[in-house]
């Protein structure tokens, strides 16, 4: 069974690398601990899981892309292209750092 690193041990990870956050930050954080821990609970492999973290970042792609049509021109895509970048990142960290070796 595949098995993944504490919450605390990410979240010190996390916060390794950006010490300025903040408690409310972290708090957010830690919810996405929450999500990502439920969403790989029955995955017995890595490529199990990393398909999981696929799907993820597919669905932020489309998120972007639908944004981006039902805006058109009346809307900044800037601040919209940084929250998607945003989650990515999460995403990406996520991928890197949940799974116990």
């Amino acid at each position: 069974m595949l098995r993944l690193k504490s919450k605390k041990e990410v979240l010190q990870e996390y916060e390794s690398r950006y010490p300025e956050l903040d408690n409310y930050f972290m708090n957010e954080l830690s919810k996405e601990y929450d999500r990502y821990a439920e969403l790989l609970k029955d995955c017995e492999t890595k490529e199990e899981a990393y398909k999981i973290f696929s799907k993820e970042i597919k669905e932020n792609e489309k998120r972007y892309r639908d944004n981006a049509m039902l805006n058109g021109l009346e809307a900044s895509l800037d601040v919209q292209f940084m929250e998607i970048l945003a989650q990515y990142g999460l995403i990406k960290f996520f991928k890197d750092n949940i799974l116990d070796e």
